[in-house]
């Protein structure tokens, strides 16, 4: 089939729905499918069977940076990539366009006047995600909702990324097609061949042993510092009684100003020489940081989408000490991970039984390898796209 592929963010980098739309449009070129990925001016250029790469709005010089989640910079890109993709259904006439997140009325609009079956790639809730991140738009929620159920009723398949944005589609009653099709486990292998075959330099791998040479145990946390996070929850717990003293945490990633201010919160709290803030690195290293790694935190506050590292923790044979919300319970349990409330007192017990009781340590980092094997391999997202994309 001849696919159009939607990807309204940075293409390739280094975050969540990027790596996901690497490997959707590797396993869709490898099946024999014909990609056109319409995509933004940022990142780079990755080789994958079968896809062409466009980029829209190379001209913009005001567009050259924007965050992560939706702003007016973003809005006028994806304006100018609706353009380009009127333009290529025009010239080309898919039979599938696969639209991720807000592209979607990109695709319903094409697939209007043009044709071709609409598959909504449902990386996470726009009308949770908006409000979440712009309270002051919560008197609006209802009709976001509106607009978001729409885009679902009217898409021909909904690929959800986890159980809650399933459940969400069934709130809107659409007789649409819902496909779970979770994240991978193994993504860093699976990114890793890819990327090689790009310009990106390669960088040393930190020797973990090195850092906080005094703390026998390390503890690691990847990911942003955004408050909803939790690194303040897990510093918290560590000025607590029952985190054991010989428990020192690693931080990769965050931005210079949230590392500046979690840092000033360990100086408070007398732990700075506990915690050791690396800055980001690349992702295709992650496999070799949670190797020297001896126990894995995700200590997120709140929100249902399950975060991409959650698979890839799971494969890496370590015990994971997660907080006992959605994000994380949709797949994680008591056998794969030490679950605890999002306090720093339930925090700190679950540390000290993960360092105390060496036995239950082995027994959920050996679960959770188990379960990414069976549930969260590449191969396993493979056969699930495909069996998705036969049934279209």
């Amino acid at each position: 089939m001849k696919i159009l592929l939607l990807a309204p963010q940075p293409f390739y980098s280094e975050r969540g729905t990027p790596i996901a739309v690497l490997n959707l449009a590797t396993v869709l070129g490898r099946l024999g499918h014909t990609i056109d990925l319409l995509t933004f001016p940022h990142g780079h250029n990755v080789m994958v069977d079968n896809t062409t790469i466009h980029r829209v709005g190379r001209w913009l010089p005001l567009l050259k940076r924007f965050p992560v989640g939706f702003s007016f910079r973003k809005l006028g890109l994806d304006c100018v990539m609706l353009l380009k993709a009127l333009q290529l259904c025009r010239k080309n006439r898919y039979d599938v366009i696969h639209a991720v997140e807000e592209s979607v009325f990109i695709a319903l609009t094409c697939s209007k006047l043009f044709g071709g079956k609409v598959v909504y790639d449902m990386d996470s809730s726009m009308s949770d995600q908006l409000v979440e991140r712009y309270p002051k738009l919560s008197f609006i929620h209802s009709s976001l909702e509106k607009a978001e159920g729409f885009a679902v009723k009217r898409s021909d398949h909904v690929l959800a990324v986890c159980q809650a944005l399933a459940d969400k589609c069934a709130q809107y009653t659409a007789p649409t097609p819902v496909t779970i099709i979770e994240d991978v486990a193994d993504n860093c292998t699976a990114v890793f061949e890819r990327a090689t075959q790009t310009n990106m330099p390669a960088a040393a791998i930190d020797d973990l042993s090195k850092t906080l040479p005094d703390l026998p145990t390390k503890m690691l946390y990847v990911g942003n510092l955004e408050h909803y996070q939790g690194m303040g929850l897990v510093i918290e717990a560590m000025a607590h009684s029952a985190t054991p003293n010989s428990l020192g945490c690693i931080v990769i990633g965050g931005e210079q100003k949230d590392i500046a201010h979690y840092q000033a919160q360990a100086k408070a709290l007398n732990i700075s020489n506990r915690i050791a803030f690396l800055g980001p690195r690349p992702v295709n290293d992650l496999s070799a940081y949670l190797q020297q790694a001896d126990i894995l935190v995700s200590p997120r506050l709140k929100g249902k989408n399950t975060p991409m590292k959650i698979y890839t923790y799971l494969g890496a044979g370590k015990p994971l000490v997660a907080t006992n919300i959605a994000s994380h319970t949709q797949v994680l349990d008591e056998q794969t991970s030490c679950l605890v409330a999002p306090n720093a007192e339930a925090m700190a017990s679950g540390l000290q039984k993960v360092v105390a009781k060496p036995s239950y340590a082995k027994s959920i980092a050996e679960a959770a390898q188990q379960a990414a094997t069976a549930r969260f391999s590449f191969a396993t997202f493979a056969k699930r796209i495909e069996t998705l994309y036969a049934s279209l």
